[in-house]
This record gives structure tokens, sequence and C-alpha cells, in this order.
């Protein structure tokens, strides 16, 4: 039982609200997508079909000349849980909390190896700050053999940093924590990409 529903600014919809559609929270975008399955069961076939939908709706992504490079385009999921578990038992050695007290950043780190070390630090003592455990960090694998040349050029570092919750938070406090990380860790980079530039200026 799965869904698919596709949108875009120049769609139209009934303005009366039916099934899971509710013209309260239409929203104006490039391209969208929502693969889903009903039941809320996990399974890897909604992936494959999210895939499926991201290659039907190439022609809603910019290109450049090189038709190699463009604006991007991916998925948001849920926690996989299993496959987080396997992965940090083999590359941290460390078992993760149980589903829920824990969470993943995904992180775009600078190509050079000052700057990402000082971007690890500035989010680690962030998250220490307001609380949260850092449980370690995991360089993810990356295929880039897709790539043009432009994006191979500025390509980051990618990896996850994995965060604890403390024992004593309900899930509402959690993700206000991890929300407020991301935006004070965010504001530091900018602040710091601002102070290096008049530096070199």
């Amino acid at each position: 039982e799965t869904l698919i529903k596709s949108t875009s600014s120049s769609s139209t919809f009934s303005s009366r609200k039916q099934a899971l559609y509710d013209p309260a929270q239409e929203r104006d975008s490039c391209g969208v997508g929502l693969v889903a399955n009903l039941k809320g069961i996990q399974t890897r076939q909604t992936v494959l079909d999210c895939n499926e939908m991201l290659v039907r709706m190439s022609h809603r992504g910019g290109c450049g000349c090189d038709p190699k490079s463009g604006d991007g385009a991916g998925m948001l999921v849920g926690m996989p849980d299993s496959f987080m578990r396997s992965s940090v038992k083999a590359s941290l050695g460390t078992e993760l909390p149980k589903l829920g007290e824990y969470a993943v950043g995904m992180m775009m780190l600078p190509r050079e190896d000052e700057l990402a070390q000082e971007a690890r630090s500035s989010i680690e003592r962030i998250a220490k700050r307001r609380g949260l455990g850092i449980i370690g960090w995991r360089n993810v694998p990356v295929d880039n053999s897709e790539l043009g040349e432009a994006p191979l050029q500025t390509e980051p570092i990618h990896e996850q940093l994995f965060l604890r919750k403390p024992g004593s938070w309900d899930e509402t406090r959690f993700k206000r924590e991890l929300y407020r990380v991301q935006r004070l860790a965010e504001a530091e980079a900018f602040a710091n990409k601002i102070e290096r530039g008049l530096e070199e200026a």
C-alpha cells in the first residue's frame, strides 16, 4: 500500500480537502515527490520507489552545459536503524542507544584538513554546550563517478556525527536542542568564513 504524489508550481488541485490532501498544506515548490507506506512499515521497496520518482523528475532540476552537473536532488528518509547500528559497530566499534535516543547529523565539511577539523570541533563544542552526548564521527562512503568536472572541484567531505540524547530529556526537547545545535553551528561557520575573508583581504 504505497502512496505516490508529485507536485509542482504549475500543478492545480481541487480546492477541497480529500483523502491525504489538504489545501491548507499546499506549498509552491520547484518539484517535490512523496512516497510513503500507509501502514508505516519500513521497506526497501519504498526507497526504490523514491529513487524511481527522482529519475522521473529529472526534468525539474537545473542542469548546466555539462549534463553531469546540476543543482542536485535527494531523499529524506526515516532513520535506517539497523544499517546505522551495523555501520557504527564496524567503524567506531561501539553500540548505539535504542532508536529515538540518538541522532545522526549529516555533515558536509571543507576539503582542507585544518578547516574540516575546525568545523568538527565547533559542532562538538556547541553540541556539548547544549547538553548532548558525542558518540563519534563516521566517514561516509561516496561514489562520485557520476559527478561532472565542476562539482568535483568543490565536492565536500561527507561525514556523520552521532549524538546521544540525555536520559532525562523527552523527544520534543531532544529535537529542539538538535535544531539549536544546527543553527548555532551554521552561524559560527558563517562568522568564521567572514573573519577569514577579512583577514585575507
